[in-house]
């Protein structure tokens, strides 16, 4: 069979596009709807009344409470209250003023240097310090009791960069 190439071929008939909203009828109408909510939200809020109104409560007066037993009168003891702690205060400063523990000073190295040290307090010998101070390497300060020399927690000039205590 050959198809009849005269014969025409029959469509269904089309039907008219569905109406589509334009984009600036859907915004405009959200506007209108949003200025609607603003101007009920201002025309309600003047109508309410002030926030700050207190209202006072009716005054109850309670009747006084009885006397209680009275206790015998024995011996007191005393309470020893115990000192608070009070920083520590280290040698001088060139200032003439005493160092006081938690504070920072400048200290003048052998080389020259001037570094920003923080005195944290003394030791009985050097033996005693710490193995490295709370905090690294922030240049810590302690001062022996014994010779009153100060140990400094820093890095030495130009032989490493590792941290140790060194006597200025």
């Amino acid at each position: 069979m050959v198809p009849n190439a005269t014969a025409t071929r029959t469509f269904p008939p089309r039907t008219a596009p569905a109406k589509v909203l334009n984009s600036w009828v859907v915004a405009s109408c959200c506007i209108l709807i949003g200025l609607a909510c603003l101007y009920v939200a201002a025309t309600r809020h003047r109508t309410l009344p002030p926030l700050d109104v207190r209202v006072e409560p009716p005054a109850v007066t309670l009747p006084a409470p009885a006397p209680g037993p009275q206790l015998a009168q024995g011996p007191t003891s005393s309470v020893t209250i115990a000192p608070r702690a009070e920083r520590v205060t280290g040698p001088l400063t060139t200032a003439g003023r005493p160092m006081v523990s938690g504070n920072q000073y400048y200290v003048t190295m052998p080389d020259g240097r001037h570094l920003l040290v923080n005195w944290k307090g003394w030791v009985e010998h050097a033996s005693n310090l710490p193995r490295q101070p709370k905090g690294g390497a922030n240049n810590a300060a302690y001062t022996e009791a014994a010779t009153g020399h100060m140990w400094i927690w820093t890095v030495p000039a130009g032989t490493s960069n590792i941290p140790r205590w060194i006597d200025p």
